[in-house]
């Protein structure tokens, strides 16, 4: 009989292998297991982590309300008003502007001094002569009380400063309102307005010339004397300090002697006594003004003056000899193309029939009759 056969699990290197397949096996097993458990792990530390930023911002707002006096305070620093601040700013100093520009023009200078008349100067004559336009109608201003060196007097030669004292006068006046100021006689035997002018910037041109030593105080005959005061003290000082006209060595003593020959002199008077003209009768509708001499003989009309107060318009006589007891009518508007007898002033109305008193002025400036 042959050898019997062991069988294959009673020998050793099975169990071996046996052994080294189980494990595997387990090993495999435990892999598994770790594999399927570690996505939980990490889900929890996701979980874990959200859950302590939520309390640590919890936190961070518990601890601002406890203490407020924390950085985020200090953040306001006016950075978010910045942007606004920046842009607003060009409304802001546009709407100033604007609410200045309106300011100055409701704050007129001119319009700021009391009882003057504000009107457009349309021609320069010289250096205290303009021509402004007054409802319409040009008048001459001559300025009172100074005197200016001649540059267009017509048997006068050009005097020392004379252009200077006329062109200082242009630059102040023409093309610009002037303001006027009466004083008690509004008009000189030629038919010129008396004033004191303010220019522009509400300035006394009449001061200004003074100071300028382009003017000389003259011509004070009263009442027109509301300034001479004034006026000769801005001219002492301008003499003191040798300025224009008072730089001319015997300029001062010329001017003396031109001065004590205007205090002796009066404006010449014409006729009988400025007492003896009346206004007798006046017409509105049919425009005229009607004078008569009163007096015993006869008087020249030539410097008299006659006067609409309504339109501050007026009517300078001509050389017209009016004889004691006579009458002379004044015309105006459309009826002088019927040649009526008498005096034409102009084929343009002149008389407001809404009422219009009339004024007759003799040479010396004053108002000797009037008619309401």
């Amino acid at each position: 009989m042959g050898k019997t056969k062991e069988p294959f699990y009673k020998k050793w290197w099975f169990w071996i292998v046996v052994i080294i397949i189980f494990g595997a096996y387990v090993g495999a097993t435990s892999e598994e297991q770790n594999t399927s458990t570690e996505p939980t792990k990490v889900e929890q530390t996701a979980e874990s982590k959200e859950e302590i930023k939520d309390y640590q911002e919890q936190s961070k707002e518990d601890i601002s309300q406890i203490l407020p006096s924390t950085k985020k305070p200090e953040e306001p620093v006016t950075k978010l008003p910045e942007e606004p601040t920046k842009t607003e700013p060009v409304n802001q100093t546009t709407t100033t502007q604007t609410t200045e520009e309106k300011t100055m023009e409701e704050k007129n200078p001119l319009e700021q001094i009391p009882g003057i008349l504000i009107v457009p100067v349309v021609e320069h004559v010289d250096g205290d002569t303009i021509k402004v336009k007054i409802d319409g109608v040009v008048e001459t201003i001559r300025f009172l009380l100074i005197d200016t060196p001649e540059t267009v007097h017509p048997s006068k030669p050009v005097q020392p400063f004379g252009p200077e004292a006329s062109e200082f006068t242009k630059k102040m006046t023409l093309g610009k309102n002037v303001g006027l100021e009466f004083d008690v006689s509004q008009r000189d035997k030629y038919g010129r307005l008396l004033a004191y002018v303010y220019v522009e910037d509400g300035r006394m041109l009449n001061e200004m010339l003074l100071a300028e030593g382009l003017a000389r105080v003259a011509y004070v005959y009263p009442p027109n004397v509301k300034y001479v005061d004034r006026f000769r003290e801005i001219q002492k000082k301008a003499q003191l300090e040798k300025k224009g006209i008072w730089s001319i060595e015997d300029y001062a003593a010329q001017e003396q002697e031109q001065k004590q020959e205007q205090q002796s002199a009066q404006p010449p008077s014409t006729g009988s006594g400025s007492g003896s003209l009346v206004i007798s009768d006046k017409n509105l509708s049919d425009e005229y003004v009607e004078i008569k001499n009163t007096g015993s003989t006869s008087v020249n009309l030539s410097g008299w003056i006659l006067l609409s107060v309504r339109g501050n318009q007026t009517y300078s006589f001509p050389n017209y000899e009016l004889e004691s007891g006579a009458s002379v009518r004044v015309w105006s508007g459309p009826k002088v193309k019927e040649n009526p007898s008498g005096l034409i002033w102009t084929s343009k109305y002149i008389w407001n029939n809404d009422g219009d008193p009339a004024q007759l002025v003799d040479p010396n400036g004053k108002v000797v009759s009037s008619m309401e």
